[in-house]
């Protein structure tokens, strides 16, 4: 258990998270909720490009919240700290991809949304050279800052576990949208407020209340982990938008116009394949594939 007491030193409180260092350098709350899911954003569209499976994702949209719990956003570029972040959690999750096809990926991206000349980098160009040197950078910082803690529990394992024929021999469509809301959820700042076992407990009971399923309450199935129905009660508040739209990523797309896919055209110029649509969360089964 010794790597999940080193993950829970990224378990903040509501008074820390309001007391974070980007509040203490005068960014306003809505400017940092809007940073991380900016950054949330880029990480996820550029691992579809780079066709990384989800969990490299989830892992590098953790590692981007936890690193803005000890740093401040005045103080380091959103875009370079979320490439880093997806560089990061290749190497952590084992799907390394070579540093020129990630740049290249973050680069067309980045110019895209700018409407910037759109040229493929030049892996032997001086920006190129900038670029990588940067991106090694900020990924020394991020390293430095979270003490080299690196370890990642996701709540996606403690889905499948509790919904899995062996426990509560849920539905598939309970389980799917479970799934979709455990992707969303990474947008927000629960991986940081709560351990991976409470938030699925939530994401469970929230896609039940959802489908209109209904889960055994005598004796309580989320007990099966220890988890508190407060606990149980606050995930499920954390993990929706507040406007009680459907999944938070759809609400996430509506509410920032300028995060979008890129076109099926601008996909074949990069000489990839076009990226799934981002709406669905993925199917469960392909998270670790």
């Amino acid at each position: 258990m010794l790597y999940t007491s080193l993950a829970g030193a990224f378990i903040l409180s509501e008074e820390q998270l309001s007391n974070s260092p980007s509040r203490q350098a005068g960014v306003s709350e809505e400017s940092e909720r809007q940073l991380r899911l900016y950054g949330c954003e880029l990480i996820q569209e550029g691992g579809y490009l780079l066709k990384l499976p989800q969990v490299v994702m989830a892992t590098g949209q953790v590692l981007l919240h936890r690193f803005f719990s000890k740093a401040s956003l005045v103080d380091y570029n959103i875009k370079r700290v979320a490439w880093a972040c997806c560089w990061l959690a290749t190497k952590l999750e084992e799907e390394p991809r070579r540093p020129q096809d990630l740049l290249s990926v973050f680069n067309r991206i980045d110019e895209r949304r700018e409407g910037t000349a759109e040229a493929v980098l030049d892996r032997f160009s001086q920006r190129y050279a900038t670029l990588k040197n940067e991106i090694v950078e900020v990924e020394r910082k991020i390293l430095r800052k979270l003490g080299f803690i690196l370890h990642v529990d996701h709540p996606h394992k403690s889905v499948l576990f509790y919904l899995s024929q062996q426990v509560l021999q849920a539905e598939p469509r309970l389980m799917q949208e479970a799934w979709n809301l455990a992707n969303d959820s990474l947008r927000t700042t629960l991986c940081i407020r709560m351990r991976s076992e409470a938030i699925a407990c939530g994401l469970i009971f929230m896609a039940a209340r959802r489908l209109q399923i209904a889960l055994p309450e005598d004796p309580p199935w989320w007990a099966l982990s220890d988890v508190a129905e407060a606990d149980l009660l606050t995930s499920t508040d954390n993990s929706s938008p507040p406007e009680g739209l459907g999944a938070l990523e759809t609400w996430l797309l509506g509410y920032l116009p300028w995060i979008r896919p890129l076109s099926p055209r601008e996909h074949q110029d990069l000489d990839l394949l076009p990226c799934q649509t981002i709406e669905s969360g993925g199917h469960w089964r392909s998270f670790f594939h």
